[in-house]
């Protein structure tokens, strides 16, 4: 497993930016302890929350600059619909989150039809 650090001061100061700002430290921690990039070679390296965060933060960017659509386009379709995210999301007791996904999933399936 890889060590992921973050320094106190640094957790400290985003805690005071923010929400945003705070789980970002942890998703940049996370990043700089696998090389800048989760890939197929690095994800075992990860625990499961670890990844889980990774592919929110991966939802989170994707959603909020193009929504769902994009999330598609840019090839991350697989990586959030075809892993457990959405039930892991339930687990951290993120339902509504989870529900969203778990819906945007079955749209997934239509278009990846096509």
């Amino acid at each position: 497993m890889t060590e992921v650090i973050i320094k106190d001061d640094v957790l400290r100061k985003a805690a005071g930016e923010g929400m945003d700002a705070f789980v970002g430290t942890f998703v940049a921690a996370i990043k700089e302890a696998i090389g800048g990039q989760l890939t197929a070679e690095n994800m075992g390296e990860l625990n499961a929350d670890q990844i889980t965060l990774l592919a929110w933060d991966t939802l989170h960017e994707e959603v909020m600059d193009g929504g769902f659509v994009q999330l598609i386009h840019n090839g991350n379709g697989p990586f959030i619909f075809k892993n457990p995210l959405a039930k892991a999301l339930k687990l951290w007791g993120l339902r509504d989150l989870s529900k969203l996904i778990y819906n945007a999933h079955t749209l997934y399936l239509v278009i990846v039809k096509k």
